[in-house]
């Protein structure tokens, strides 16, 4: 069994890398129990609702440089009209083939402040604004790209025809006078790129 210890985990919302300003993160779901007992039964029947994903985070605001604008931009996502961002969770170091979960996230609570003479503190909670909690793998770690690069192939497994396969890509910054940005997904039965 593989334990991890809170400290080199990975935080990435849209276009941001918010490890260095967090103390704490947490990403979940669960499923409500539903009534479902019929007359004559002896027992009270449940059976599972539908699916609710949260988030939370918090730590530490960082003045002009990033943090206010990582706070501008979750507050506008946190609109109904605007695209949600995607939300990655990766529990170890973020490296090629290591565990993530994620999920397209939305803001709806984002709050900073402290008392006099301790650290000014941010948190934020939250929902899935869409589908669902994925559990998945890191393809391409987080790193500076000048060049064409392959993530390592991972297998999935058949996808039925009721699945769908996600994806996450957090670009963190692009350099250059016209930059260029193709990702493809491929699928091979044997691994034969």
């Amino acid at each position: 069994m593989s334990t991890y210890i809170i400290g080199t985990q990975k935080v990435y919302v849209a276009h941001y890398d918010l490890t260095s300003y967090l103390d704490s993160v947490s990403i979940g779901g669960q499923k409500a129990a539903v009534a479902a007992t019929a007359l004559g039964a002896t027992t009270e029947l449940m059976k599972p609702g539908l699916e609710t994903i949260n988030f939370s985070y918090g730590g530490f605001f960082d003045g002009p440089a990033g943090a206010d604008e990582i706070h501008d931009y979750l507050l506008n996502h946190a609109t109904p009209a605007a695209t949600p961002p995607p939300f990655s969770v990766c529990p170890t170091t973020g490296a090629d083939g290591e565990l993530a979960m994620m999920h397209c996230g939305r803001d709806l609570s984002y709050d900073f402040g402290g008392a006099v003479g301790s650290m000014l503190k941010i948190s934020a909670s939250g929902g899935a604004a869409a589908d669902k909690l994925v559990r998945g793998y890191v393809m391409i770690p987080k790193a500076a790209y000048t060049a064409s690069d392959v993530g390592t192939s991972a297998e999935l497994g058949a996808a039925l025809v009721t699945q769908r396969v996600y994806a996450a890509l957090h670009v963190f910054t692009v350099t250059g006078t016209d930059p260029t940005l193709d990702v493809i997904v491929e699928s091979d039965a044997d691994d034969a790129w």
